[in-house]
């Protein structure tokens, strides 16, 4: 291993290595102890399955697995996943060291990517964990590009039972600050089960609050604890629009925020549509603003003109 663990949380750790052909690659690990060794196996091959499967220009490609215990002196055995090093960081860091990046357009890679994930099989893949430390920057192309990674808490919709229960023993995790209403309270909403809070809904209102943090440079309940958090979810409360007087939310964007964050998510099942066609409109409008220099006072009226 050539380098010091890069980033990592609760359920593992992410090194950077270089292979015997000089390619820059980031080493998953779950868990580096061995009175779990047995349930970081289950998982690790979970998730290389699931990984495995995906192919689409907004999700981190899966090179393949290794034994971390041959790729790293003294480490245990274990199941490590590999994948190409991702040299931008996570979205949130890039769009604070790149300001005038277009954030419009790497929004409109994650949205394609979950459309993706919820489209490309015919049992959609709820990815169930979307933040932005879970959304990596690709800079090794002709233009910057936004991938979505982390699939350790990804679910076929059809693991969900019919009675709402969950048919393996795994429990839905996540971030509170991310998570839908109905993932943190289940049985405030009706769901018997945390697996059964998993939802296309649920990932549509956790990709919304991950918007607001690259739009707006903070993470959700910016300078709340964990414990004022739970008691905002509680009350069915969301974050304000601007966070320190900064935020690049506008009307639009803040309208589909509201619609996503619904405290009912039957109300949210199509807005991950109108997410792509707002976001489509924005990303040509700004790729023609560039293209023929309009200056702000032109592109406000071009976008009341295109209001009628």
């Amino acid at each position: 291993m050539s380098s010091p663990d890069i980033s990592g949380g609760g359920f593992g750790r992410v090194y950077q290595t270089t292979t015997r052909s000089g390619a820059l690659v980031a080493v998953k690990v779950l868990f580096e102890n061995r009175w779990v060794a047995q349930r970081a196996l289950e998982l690790s091959v979970r998730e290389a399955w699931t990984w495995s499967t995906l192919s689409h220009p907004n999700i981190v490609p899966f090179l393949g697995v290794a034994n971390y215990g041959l790729i790293c002196t003294g480490a245990l055995p274990q199941l490590c996943l590999i994948s190409p090093w991702m040299d931008g960081g996570n979205i949130r860091e890039y769009v604070c060291e790149h300001p005038s990046v277009d954030r419009f357009r790497l929004l409109l890679d994650m949205a394609k990517g979950l459309q993706y994930l919820h489209t490309r099989f015919a049992s959609p893949i709820i990815h169930g964990d979307i933040k932005g430390s879970n959304v990596l920057i690709d800079t090794r192309g002709r233009s910057v590009v936004a991938r979505i990674t982390d699939f350790g808490l990804a679910h076929l919709k059809e693991g969900l039972g019919e009675d709402g229960q969950a048919t393996t023993s795994t429990t839905s995790l996540g971030n509170l600050r991310w998570m839908a209403f109905e993932r943190v309270l289940p049985a405030n909403y009706g769901i018997h089960s945390n697996r059964a809070s998993l939802s296309l809904e649920s990932d549509y209102f956790e990709l919304m609050r991950t918007f607001y943090e690259v739009l707006t440079g903070k993470i959700p309940f910016h300078g709340m604890s964990e414990m004022a958090v739970f008691g905002a979810l509680q009350l069915g409360q969301n974050p304000p629009r601007q966070v320190d007087g900064n935020t690049h939310i506008d009307d639009g964007m803040w309208d589909l925020m509201q619609k996503a964050w619904c405290s009912d998510r039957d109300k949210r099942v199509h807005i991950l549509r109108e997410v792509l066609e707002y976001l489509e409109g924005v990303v040509y409008f700004n790729a023609l603003s560039g293209t023929l220099d309009l200056n702000e006072h032109t592109s406000k009226r071009l976008r009341d003109v295109g209001g009628l």
